[in-house]
Parts: structure tokens; sequence; C-alpha cells
């Protein structure tokens, strides 16, 4: 991918302090290919690709169960 062969071409030095934030979602690419946003598969796109560290919301819902989410709800994120 062209994030791998981009990441591939930094110093090491540089590598190491990339942060893929939300996981690796390129807006650029279209939406039935690009993963959510801190979904699994964000986190192992940008791991593939060369980013050791991923950066993500944690939140708390009312019933107490911990989800990775940036928003306060998910229709930005709505497939429809």
């Amino acid at each position: 991918s062209w994030l791998h062969k981009m990441i591939s071409s930094l110093p090491e030095t540089d590598c190491n302090r990339l942060v893929a934030h939300r996981g690796f979602h390129s807006i650029k690419d279209r939406s039935d290919r690009r993963p959510l946003e801190n979904s699994l598969s964000a986190y192992e796109a940008a791991w593939t690709a060369g980013v050791g560290l991923c950066e993500c919301d944690v939140a708390l819902t009312k019933d107490e169960k911990i989800v990775l989410a940036h928003d306060e709800d998910f229709s930005r994120l709505a497939l429809n």
C-alpha cells in the first residue's frame, strides 16, 4: 500500500515516533474499502504498514460498557 511505501522510506528514528490517529483510515480511499476509525481493521492496517503506535478514543457508555468512539453518537460513521 502507499502507506507502507511511505513509512518504509522514512528513517527508523522517525518511524518510531509515528502514531496512527484512530488507526489508519484514509478519507481519500473509497468508503467501501477503508476501515472505520477506532476499529480493529483500522489498527491492523496501521500496524501492517509499519506504524507501531495507535491512538484511540475510549468512552464509557451509560450502561458502563467501554467502547472506542470519538463522537457522541455514531451518525458520522453510519454507512447509509
